[in-house]
């Protein structure tokens, strides 16, 4: 990427700010047409091609199709396509199984702590759905089918007019369902394993037919919201502790992580610019959580330095911020003539590896790829005509699936002669 010479100067002061355009010393002016059309007829293009390459390719003859990525156990990728869901490999894009199942457009699927995908079939009803049937995919392709009868969920409608359901799936195979009956702890062969409507604590009796958030981390506990309230349970149902928090509702989005920390966001009205907070559940309180470290194994839009990334839909731009004090690290926008016409980056596309390279998509099916100090590693220019979102799956820091449209492709870094 081009910075000129002004902003260059201010690294020391307000961070590296990037732009969409590229120079003959830039290793993006590089670049490869791969072997695939975007929906205009011209070729994707892969811009640094001296350090990376197309590793492989997926079409499908439905022009139609739709492809939603999720990290499986054991390196899997879940695929979900319009009518199918397949574990793949990813180092080949080679299908280690796969089921029939439709894409839900309206409610999104539970991976469990243990690696199971779960999907849910339901009737709506109004603000709520029933949960009729749960479907359990082992990642080995085995799977159990839960019929679940009339139980009522309590479910929202969120800004997209999408249900939310309130579940989990835990360590040990188990799915938990939020009802108005209470809590549902379903076995791996779709036999309850219990039920609880109330849990009793020092302060009295806690119902739990109308639970706001469901969580299961990867040490066997399950966590509950309720309202300010969250509860930490066995993953037999048993109280572990019950502790008020003072959580607001308001604007704020709640996610236990694996390790059992509390992830805070709040919304804003700066399109896709959410403030986070990490936290550690103490028995005196919340307390901020800020060492890299936990922040670069806890969150998902870490940088690995101690910082997180944000996508600003407003002004097209990424944006790396200390979390501990919020100061700018870096930013890097969408170049003019990209943005004067029309192209966008997309909040929800971002994603991040372990080593805090982030990649977001834009709404004509680009890819940008950028280190943890901004610097551009590739971009992928598909450049649509018609709106068209990637779905991006970091496998490792050199391996990258990106999924748009009918097409599922493999971006691998190239491996340095010694």
């Amino acid at each position: 990427m081009m910075r000129t010479i002004a902003k260059l100067l201010l690294v020391s002061m307000v961070g590296l700010i990037g732009v969409g355009a590229t120079t003959a010393a830039s290793p993006l002016a590089r670049t490869q047409k791969l072997g695939i059309l975007n929906d205009s007829g011209t070729h994707w293009v892969l811009q640094n091609s001296a350090d990376y390459k197309m590793k492989w390719t997926v079409r499908d003859s439905n022009p139609y199709q739709h492809y939603e990525l999720y990290a499986g156990p054991g390196g899997l990728v879940y695929v979900q396509t319009t009518d199918e869901l397949k574990a793949i490999q990813p180092a080949t894009g080679n299908a280690v199984w796969k089921h029939p199942s439709l894409w839900d457009s309206e409610l999104d699927p539970v991976i469990g702590s243990d690696g199971a995908f779960y999907k849910v079939a339901y009737a709506k009803m109004d603000h709520a759905i029933y949960v009729t049937q749960v479907t359990r995919f082992n990642s080995d392709g085995t799977l159990s089918v839960y019929k679940l009868g009339d139980r009522l969920t309590s479910a929202e409608v969120d800004a997209q007019g999408q249900f939310r359901l309130r579940a989990a799936g835990d360590t040990q195979g188990h799915f938990v369902l939020a009802t108005n009956q209470g809590l549902v702890s379903l076995n791996p062969d779709g036999s309850t394993n219990w039920t609880l409507g109330k849990v009793s604590t020092d302060s009295g009796e806690i119902d739990l037919t109308a639970v706001d958030d469901l969580f299961a981390d990867g040490q066997d506990r399950l966590y509950v919201r309720l309202g300010g309230t969250m509860l930490a349970l066995n993953l037999d149902g048993s109280l572990l502790w019950a502790r008020d928090y003072g959580l607001q509702d308001l604007r704020n989005t709640y996610l236990v992580t694996k390790d059992g920390y509390l992830l805070q966001s709040t919304s804003s009205n700066d399109y896709g610019a959410y403030p986070v907070r990490l936290y550690e559940m103490a028995e005196t309180g919340l307390k901020a959580v800020y060492q890299p470290s936990i922040i670069a194994s806890q969150m998902a839009n870490q940088d690995g330095r101690g910082g997180i990334y944000r996508v600003n839909e407003t002004q097209e731009m990424v944006t790396d911020s200390w979390l501990s004090t919020g100061a700018f690290q870096w930013t890097y926008q969408l170049g003019k003539m990209e943005r004067a016409s029309g192209q966008g980056l997309r909040a929800d596309t971002m994603r991040t590896d372990a080593k805090g390279n982030v990649y977001v998509g834009s709404n004509v099916g680009n890819v940008y790829a950028l280190d943890n100090l901004g610097k551009p590693r590739f971009i992928i220019a598909v450049n649509n005509a018609q709106q068209s979102y990637p779905d991006i799956l970091p496998v490792s820091d050199s391996l990258t699936l990106i999924a748009v449209n009918n097409r599922l492709v493999a971006i691998e870094k190239v491996a340095k002669k010694s």
